[in-house]
């Protein structure tokens, strides 16, 4: 697991703990009087970062000002296009608390939808159902490495569409990263900005997909190169579908047509916990430039490395970790070989799975590609370790 990921493991045991006192499936809704409203499709909204008490200021009148979100806000509305949204401050155990009800945005070429700055920490409810389209370059809701985000909702009806365009993450990291020397040793620039935080969902359904042609990034995860969130996944409904990434995990390495990045690095898995709720991870597989075979990663997991045509694959991502406490697990990895007691723990097939608490796991359903749906529960555990291992 890349050196990313230990700025935010100290965090994971504390987003447990303000997990657990949520009401699984739900969220507290902000009061309407103790949160400033803001209509993302007002032109100028200077006036109202005036008398909001310094919850959010923006960046001047004009119809794509820039917010700062400095406190609690309930937005709403469909955002100018370009229009960026920064979430700063708060703390894990008094985040900003953010409601989304019926909102729209899509990221600029210089922000995400919704970014979270660094050392950020945000709770969103979710309201009806609202949309954050990312860019090539920037995820729909962006997570560095040292901030947490908590998704639930206020209602089984809130839900988040969350969709990447390219090489980012559609929730998680941005996909800016870059080689900067085509030659031994590779080098990466942005890299810890195309790795993901923590991120929490507690409830209502979130909806993370990369429907595009040649993406590189995690529909929950890291982006180009980026290493996977911390996620924990307590309730709702939730599905993270991409193309050559993981459904959750770790962004790919990215070829060259000429087969010059042979050694482009994927990303880590991250660690995922999931104790309630419905889960649907899929890599559905993409061809990625240099390649004329399509490229996948784990369903959930650590995303592939660079191939370049003919060259040798570089390095994948380390695979992660996958346990599984509750709820109902379902994975569609592109890997059709049989299913049998060897374990396997590659990024082009799932991570390890730990069934520690096996009479609340619903059930574990792998559907391989081209081949048929694979009921597993937890009598499928290796006897040796309790461990459940998906290929």
């Amino acid at each position: 697991m890349s050196s990313t990921r230990g700025s935010s493991a100290p965090l994971r045991t504390v987003v447990g703990a303000t997990m657990t006192a949520l009401v699984v499936g739900t969220m507290t809704t902000v009061p309407a009087q103790a949160a400033s409203a803001i209509d993302l499709a007002t032109a100028d909204l200077t006036a109202s970062a005036s008398a909001s008490g310094g919850a959010f200021s923006v960046s001047g009148p004009g119809a794509t000002d820039d917010l700062t979100i400095a406190g609690d806000v309930a937005l709403t509305g469909t955002a100018a296009s370009g229009r960026v949204i920064t979430v700063t401050g708060g703390t894990v155990q008094a985040p900003r608390k953010i409601t989304l009800q019926g909102v729209a945005v899509s990221a600029g070429s210089d922000s995400a939808a919704i970014q979270l700055a660094s050392g950020a920490h945000a709770e969103f409810t979710l309201v009806g159902t609202s949309g954050l389209t990312g860019s090539a370059t920037r995820p729909g809701l962006g997570i560095p490495v040292d901030a947490t985000a908590v998704i639930g909702a206020a209602s089984t009806a809130g839900r988040l569409d969350a969709t990447g365009t390219g090489n980012a993450a559609a929730i998680g990291g941005d996909g800016n990263a870059a080689l900067i020397d085509p030659r031994k040793p590779i080098v990466l620039s942005g890299v810890t900005d195309a790795s993901c935080g923590t991120l929490a969902i507690t409830g209502g359904t979130v909806n993370a997909t990369i429907p595009s042609a040649y993406p590189t990034g995690a529909a929950i995860g890291g982006g180009r190169f980026g290493a996977g969130c911390t996620v924990e996944i307590s309730g709702g409904v939730v599905n993270a579908s991409a193309k050559a990434g993981p459904g959750i995990g770790g962004g790919i390495g990215e070829d060259a047509v000429n087969g010059y990045l042979k050694d482009s690095p994927g990303g880590a898995g991250g660690d995922v916990t999931i104790s309630g709720g419905t889960v649907t991870a899929t890599s559905a597989g993409s061809t990625v430039t240099g390649e004329s075979g399509l490229r996948y990663s784990a369903a959930i997991g650590g995303g592939r490395g660079g191939g370049g045509g003919a060259e040798d694959q570089g390095s994948d991502g380390a695979p992660g970790t996958l346990t599984i406490t509750g709820g109902t697990v379902k994975l569609s990895p592109r890997q059709a070989a049989a299913f049998t007691p060897t374990p396997r723990n590659g990024s082009d097939a799932l991570a390890q799975v730990t069934v520690p608490n096996a009479a609340g796991v619903s059930q574990v359903v792998v559907t391989p590609d081209g081949g048929s749906a694979i009921p597993f529960t937890v009598s499928a555990n290796h006897a040796s370790d309790n461990a459940l291992y998906l290929f």
